[in-house]
């Protein structure tokens, strides 16, 4: 996870494997707004390690975040995310919007929070979890070759333990 700016912009880069499938992720705006540009490129899990190399160039700070996640997708596009971080584990809701659809999706996945009883995280929030997220889950990355190393091997142990199930 890349964190940083561009000009203005907050920027958070991810190059990340999800179900088996490789990609790097451009998140644009504030870090826990619900109207962020997201945009995507998909590339091959063996890939993972160059996105990396030339992300770690833009001096960005730099985690490595460890999680399970579990999607789930509803009518209309909505997708419900369980994710496990270590002892930590938080839901999200997301549906991809245009500018103009935004505020009437914002209400409807407000709408399906309120029942379920899930809080939507303000920015204060928000930004609590993810530094509970740094300090207790995540750890920073500084482009060592001990850290290619530490991560080459989560790598393989992410691959191994996909391919036994």
């Amino acid at each position: 996870m890349f964190f940083g700016r561009a000009g203005e912009r907050k920027l958070d880069i991810r190059v990340r494997i999800t179900n088996g499938e490789g990609e790097v992720v451009i998140k644009s705006g504030f870090f826990g707004a619900y109207d962020r540009v997201e945009i995507s490129q998909m590339i091959e899990a063996g890939q993972f390690l160059g996105p990396v190399k030339i992300m770690a160039q833009l001096a960005f700070k730099v985690e490595v975040g460890e999680r399970e996640t579990f999607n789930f997708k509803l009518a209309g596009g909505i997708v419900v995310s369980l994710v496990y971080a270590g002892p930590l584990v938080y839901i999200e809701l997301e549906k991809m919007s245009s500018e103009l659809d935004l505020g009437k999706n914002n209400n409807q996945l407000k709408k399906l929070a309120s029942p379920l009883g899930l809080q939507i995280l303000n920015e204060k929030e928000f930004d609590a979890l993810c530094n509970r997220l740094a300090d207790k889950i995540d750890w920073p990355f500084g482009g060592e070759s001990n850290d290619y190393d530490k991560l080459g091997e989560l790598l393989a142990l992410h691959i191994n333990k996909r391919a036994k199930r």
